[in-house]
């Protein structure tokens, strides 16, 4: 008790299976948690205001992940490569998913967005091959160029039927490899 800050690469690589984060934590640095391959769950307590880039990239045996509901943005790379991650549910007051944030979660089948979502960067979701449901997309007003290029197999037809009524299309970030 007591901590309020996880800076950057705290924890990354380590061999941790399970973390219990206190309830006076506010952030989450860049790769604090990144390439934590044993690591199996993780509640992110609701006073956890920003978390950085890459936080929980890498952490392939992540199969659970409870949000803080006082989250505004999920930032670019955060969940990307959780390849035990079946299902996620972005809390309400989440206005922004930066890019490649839930890139290549294989086993990602179900994503709930919050009404609050507003802009959707690109390849946010790409290679979640398992993906089949994806809640509230109607709300979301702003999507990177290339997010609808995605591979939704399962859903690429309706997905751009509804990227197609009224969703405007902006150039996020991209990477240059």
């Amino acid at each position: 008790q007591g901590v309020t800050s996880i800076y950057g690469g705290a924890f990354g690589g380590s061999a941790i299976t399970e973390i219990h984060l206190p309830d006076t934590l506010t952030y989450i640095g860049e790769l604090a948690f990144g390439k934590c391959k044993n690591l199996e769950s993780v509640v992110i307590p609701n006073n956890v205001t920003e978390l950085g880039d890459y936080c929980f990239d890498g952490c392939s045996a992540l199969s659970s992940v409870s949000l803080s509901d006082n989250l505004t943005v999920l930032p670019s790379w955060a969940f990307r490569g959780c390849e035990a991650l079946k299902k996620i549910v972005i809390p309400n007051g989440v206005q922004t998913i930066g890019e490649s944030a839930f890139g290549d979660c294989t086993s990602l089948k179900s994503v709930s967005l919050p009404e609050s979502l507003k802009a959707i960067y690109g390849y946010a979701f790409s290679y979640c091959e398992k993906l089949t449901s994806v809640s509230n997309l109607g709300k979301v007003t702003e999507v990177g160029k290339n997010q609808y290029e995605f591979d939704f197999s399962a859903m690429e037809q309706d997905m751009r039927r509804k990227l197609s009524q009224g969703i405007k299309y902006f150039n996020g970030p991209s990477v240059g490899w």
